[in-house]
């Protein structure tokens, strides 16, 4: 039995190992584009490799029924154990990020690769597969038969490839709309004062919200609460920033008179200034310049809580697929028989399926599980 695999990513690696587990004397072949493989691998996780997460919940992902299917069918830790049964230990951090215990995304690339020179899957390195030929019941990739394909090629996120033409392999397929996910979002206001700035908020848009670190740019917001968010992002809408998300207008309210009580001649600009970042302070205070406290009627101190608790920026598009983490979209799941083609003996694994989650392992889990499952579906 020969087996191709197109892509050397964390799928497509994961299956062949997988393969070769269960049946060590197929042929296996990885035709990989680029020079060296795994290569988002080896910068997921900003060079740590957040390679899956403890709580793997339907919620985190745009297909919850599959993932719920998934994690009923006992597959939750599936790939977690693999993992471990290769020698790679890992660790859990507060928010169920689970990485190495080296904390280095090479733990988990040179043990990957050097499994696949011991179990001698035979890997191409700038190889680009452009075309799949079926000859008789036997597929023809670079002038060679295969019994078998699995299509594990990724996606154009994180790289300078045209995205029209990245799926130039899979075009008969059923794609779903493409756009680039977990990114930064472009936004229509002036924020050049408060590029590199960064502040602990919560963040809404869509009928959707996370908190955590915002990071602002020249032209646009980034940081992993805006990078979840832009998931849903569609056309031009407004996000909304709550600078102060652990405090109500009402307990703000309370700690102004107390404050008041204490210092008759404060003035709105310094109110917070034990709270906010200097930056993002002297941006909000521009239009409250030396305004005491005592003399301000009530719209005025209004409007100053409001940029405070619903900081709103104009929201005009994401940032480019070389910006992003993954892409939203690909092939439909519900157009293939498990993932495998519902004619042909063609499979599909990782990131060209259209199944998205948000940051934190969710992504590489899928991944890493889908390759699983299809060299278990190969070998049965």
């Amino acid at each position: 039995m020969r087996i191709a695999i197109i892509g050397g990513g964390a799928s497509g690696v994961i299956c062949a190992l997988r393969i070769k587990e269960l049946k060590p004397n197929y042929d296996v072949v990885i035709f990989e584009k680029n020079n060296k493989l795994l290569k988002k691998v080896s910068i997921t996780g900003a060079g740590r490799c957040n390679l899956s997460n403890d709580k793997i919940l339907p919620k985190n992902y745009n297909d919850p029924k599959l993932i719920n299917d998934l994690i009923s069918e006992g597959y939750e830790r599936y790939s977690l154990n693999f993992l471990h049964n290769l020698g790679i230990f890992t660790i859990s951090d507060n928010e169920g990020r689970i990485y190495p215990l080296s904390d280095q995304a090479s733990t988990i690339v040179n043990t990957l690769q050097n499994r696949l020179f011991y179990s001698h899957v035979d890997v191409r390195l700038e190889k680009t597969i452009n075309e799949i030929k079926k000859v008789n019941d036997k597929y023809i990739l670079d002038d060679e038969e295969f019994d078998k394909v699995v299509v594990s090629i990724g996606s154009p996120a994180g790289t300078l490839d045209n995205p029209f033409t990245f799926y130039e392999l899979v075009k008969k397929y059923s794609l779903t709309d493409l756009k680039p996910g977990l990114v930064g979002l472009k936004v229509k206001n002036d924020i050049k004062e408060l590029k590199g700035v960064r502040v602990k908020c919560k963040v809404s848009m869509n009928n959707s919200y996370e908190s955590g670190e915002l990071i602002f740019k020249e032209d646009g917001i980034s940081g992993i609460c805006v990078m979840n968010l832009s998931n849903t992002y569609s056309k031009p809408t407004q996000i909304h920033i709550d600078l102060l998300e652990n405090y109500t207008i009402e307990s703000l309210a309370d700690i102004i008179s107390m404050r008041l009580e204490r210092d008759p001649d404060l003035r709105l600009h310094n109110l917070f200034q034990g709270a906010i970042n200097s930056k993002m302070l002297a941006y909000i205070n521009k239009e409250f310049k030396n305004i005491k406290l005592i003399e301000c009627d009530m719209q005025t101190l209004s409007a100053y809580l409001l940029m405070f608790k619903d900081f709103c920026l104009d929201v005009i598009g994401t940032y480019d697929y070389k910006d992003a983490q993954i892409t939203v979209g690909g092939i439909d799941v519900s157009s293939l028989d498990g993932f495998k083609d519902k004619e042909e003996e063609i499979y599909f694994v990782g990131e060209v399926l259209n199944v998205n989650g948000i940051c934190g392992g969710f992504n590489l889990w899928f991944a890493f599980t889908t390759g699983l499952l299809v060299g278990d579906d190969i070998c049965k």
